[in-house]
């Protein structure tokens, strides 16, 4: 096959190829990380975003609770009221109409 000094040339060769091959997995490697950093801050970014949101739409229920007590409070003296005036208007009512009659 090889000959001695053929042997002896091809093994810094092959070293040199393979730590080419290793460098360039290295490269990878490093590539890599860089990706995974930049997707963990994304991640990070949108998190926070979330967050936020979720504090917003704790604050939104918060009001729309308030304005929800709010209107059963109104709602319940418009009833009342207008019925109110119905029996005004009723009584009213007939007491022009016993007047008149």
């Amino acid at each position: 096959m090889y000959s001695q000094e053929e042997r002896k040339l091809e093994g810094p060769v092959m070293s040199a190829d393979r730590l080419t091959r290793i460098e360039a997995k290295l490269d990878q490697l490093a590539e890599a990380m860089i990706s995974m950093a930049r997707m963990e801050e994304k991640m990070i970014t949108l998190f926070k975003r979330m967050d936020k949101y979720d504090e917003n739409q704790g604050r939104l229920d918060t009001r729309l609770q308030a304005v929800e007590n709010a209107n059963v409070k109104t709602s319940a003296f418009g009833y009342i009221a207008d019925k109110a005036v119905w029996i005004i208007l009723g009584a009213a009512a007939t007491f022009i109409i016993k007047q008149l009659g």
